[in-house]
């Protein structure tokens, strides 16, 4: 027997409805709504319809209808068919598997359970004939009628059980049975149903559905994006307009910078400070000549210099701290305070969001050029706000010093002039390792 010529007519769907005992007072609630449930039945079940026109039609109650109990009540009425169709069309596992597209392990286990119940003596038989998990197991095959033969049956005169609630679910109580039954009558053009073009509605509402979700996606996360970066332009802009820090200008840089090959010409433009050391040791031997400070009649004013270009650094630096300084009054952007004295002192603020990593990096600067500390804080103290150095720097490797303190970071250098006691051949220099 084929699958198409599992045909229904109108007296099997009478009979199958006598079969499953149903309660109709229960079902209509005490006949009040008997013409609606007949109108259902006779419009759901009509005949010369095959097992395959059947199933679809299940499938358009499954999609229309969505209140649990009358689901379940379709879903208990389905696998009926199925047990029906089983024992009165004489159909195998494979052909209802077929016909219904349900697993043919779904389909042994709902006939499985019914001859359980109905004949609780031979479950072993019962579970061992109905072990059906692939498409070689030979009772893929079995009918009814073959199923007889093997063991005798009972107590399949009635598809409704004793305990079951089904049979008598009062479902045209419901209002969304009335509504669905409603609908089918528009949608059942001469009894067929056009499941194509539902299938097709169905597709695009999900696709619909998912574009947008995914256009809401894309708006949400491009908006907090939005929010990140100007939140981030908004600080930056608050913190510029707090801090105020000078920028150290380079245009030295390609001038002092050689390639590996120019090394020696490099070394060559730093001996000059090295070449007068013997007169700045001397210098520097020379009592410091204390000047009189006669009241306001004699003021002083010098300049802390910020210092952009290494040019403006003396060759000498123990002779350029025994004359006053004109480069305040000759460049722009210094910034100027009331110190005075004789002695250069360089003052180095280093801008570090990293300042252990850039503390280590001026450490190893330290043992290079044998600086040595100039107050009784060690070097490179931890105090609020930053890193703290106060040093002497040998006078010929300051340049130099000053010029690998410059590649550790955003480095601003000021010069000043004041009245210190420097040790012979050293300046003294001050490093603020500035944390952010």
């Amino acid at each position: 027997m084929k699958d198409s010529q599992i045909v229904f007519s109108a007296d099997d769907f009478q009979d199958f409805r006598k079969w499953l005992n149903l309660n109709m007072e229960s079902i209509t609630w005490q006949n009040r709504f008997f013409s609606v449930f007949e109108e259902f039945w006779n419009l759901f079940f009509i005949d010369g319809l095959s097992i395959v026109q059947v199933n679809q039609r299940f499938l358009y109650v499954f999609h229309e209808i969505h209140l649990a109990p009358l689901v379940n009540w379709f879903k208990w009425l389905n696998e009926k068919f199925i047990i029906y169709t089983f024992i009165f069309k004489d159909a195998s596992v494979w052909q209802i598997s077929c016909g219904m597209d349900i697993h043919i392990t779904r389909v042994a286990l709902i006939l499985r359970d019914f001859f359980v119940e109905t004949n609780p003596h031979i479950d072993d038989f019962f579970n061992n004939i109905f072990h059906i998990t692939c498409v070689t197991n030979p009772g893929l095959k079995l009918t009814f009628v073959e199923l007889s033969k093997l063991r005798q049956i009972e107590n399949f005169n009635h598809g409704s059980l004793e305990f079951e609630i089904m049979p008598s679910m009062e479902i045209t109580l419901y209002d969304e049975f009335k509504e669905f039954l409603i609908k089918m009558k528009k949608d059942l053009y001469h009894y067929e149903i056009d499941l194509k073009k539902l299938e097709a509605n169905t597709s695009w509402k999900k696709y619909g559905l998912f574009l947008l979700e995914a256009g809401a996606l894309v708006i949400v996360g491009l908006a907090i994006i939005g929010f990140i970066l100007k939140l981030n332009q908004w600080q930056q802009d608050n913190i510029g307009k707090k801090i105020s820090i000078y920028k150290l200008q380079i245009p030295w840089i390609s001038e002092t910078y050689k390639p590996p090959e120019d090394v020696s010409l490099a070394k060559q433009e730093l001996n000059p400070a090295v070449k007068n050391l013997k007169n700045v040791q001397l210098i520097d031997q020379r009592p410091e000549v204390e000047r009189e400070i006669k009241g306001s009649s004699q003021f002083i004013t010098e300049s802390d210099v910020l210092l952009t270009s290494w040019d403006t650094l003396p060759k000498n630096f123990g002779l350029a701290e025994l004359e006053m300084s004109n480069y305040e009054e000759e460049s722009k952007g210094g910034f100027r305070d009331s110190q005075f004295g004789n002695k250069t002192v360089y003052r180095v603020i280093v801008n570090s969001v990293e300042s252990q990593k850039t503390r280590s990096a001026i450490n190893i600067l330290l043992d290079k050029y044998k600086v040595t500390q100039a107050d009784n804080v060690k070097p490179g103290t931890f105090v609020p706000g930053g890193v703290y150095y106060n040093l002497f720097v040998p006078t010929e490797l300051l340049k130099e010093f000053l010029m690998k303190v410059d590649e550790v970071g955003d480095v601003v250098i000021y010069e000043s002039n004041a009245r210190v006691k420097n040790p012979p051949g050293k300046n003294k220099v001050f490093v603020w390792i500035k944390s952010f």
